[in-house]
């Protein structure tokens, strides 16, 4: 029988990091763009590629992958070359001219998009909405999800941390120190997913009926949008120039 290697000399080290597992894999920098605004210039670091979240007058018109490092130009071009025919759709909807080019100091159109003015109305009567975030413990993964729904910018919002059956109060102590009135922390201590008759936590001006957040979730998920705008496509520009 062989005896196992001896790995005594190894012990407190660290092993050296692998190759990755396929050709290409390794860290990409994930930004968000918005084409009404100057494009950034990519720099290279750690990632050689990057994945962009393109946007235009706020709404998603999909994913593209561009090298790095890419400056505005570059990216203007692997844009428009994935996404130019929906770009002028929605020049055209919001009353702009139709354009050759992505200009990479930003997309204009004459006045005020009509589906942001729209939108503005909604907002300045927005109902209050509750934002019910189920967890279990995972205190440093929870802390970056707040601190992303704490930056909407949907007016009279609260969100509701909702600690299923913790083995610490981690996350009772995260919610504690943020001292933010619009998030509150709820303890479920059955574990799984908690049904309508618990009652530990009610949406803000609801009774326990389960539909009463849904309802309101429609209301700020139904904002007006971009006749033009449909599901984004993801779509691959690494090999543009």
């Amino acid at each position: 029988m062989t005896s196992p290697p001896d790995t005594s000399s190894q012990t407190g080290t660290v092993p050296a990091p692998r190759e990755p597992a396929e050709p290409g894999c390794g860290p990409f920098l994930l930004r968000d763009v918005e084409l009404s605004e100057t494009l950034p210039a990519l720099v290279s670091g750690v990632a050689n590629r990057s994945l962009l979240l393109v946007r235009l007058f706020t709404e998603p018109l999909g994913l593209v992958a561009v090298p790095v490092p890419a400056g505005p130009a570059q990216i203007a071009g692997v844009v428009w070359e994935a996404f130019g025919d929906n770009v002028n759709q929605r020049v055209a909807a919001a009353g702009g001219d139709p354009l050759d080019a992505l200009p990479p100091d930003g997309v204009r159109v004459p006045g005020t998009v009509p589906w942001l003015a729209q939108r503005a109305e909604v907002l300045a009567a927005a109902p209050p909405i509750s934002v019910v975030l189920c967890t279990r413990d995972r205190a440093d993964r929870l802390a970056p999800c707040l601190d992303r729904l704490r930056g909407q910018f949907y007016p009279d919002f609260e969100i509701v941390v909702v600690d299923n059956a913790p083995t610490t109060n981690a996350v009772r102590r995260l919610v504690t120190d943020m001292a933010d009135p619009r998030v509150r922390y709820a303890l479920e201590p059955r574990p799984g997913c908690p049904g309508p008759a618990t009652p530990a936590w009610p949406p803000r001006g609801t009774a326990s009926s389960p539909s009463s957040t849904t309802t309101k979730a429609r209301t700020a998920t139904g904002w007006p949008r971009s006749p033009a705008a449909s599901p984004p496509p993801i779509v691959s520009g690494a090999s543009a120039a």
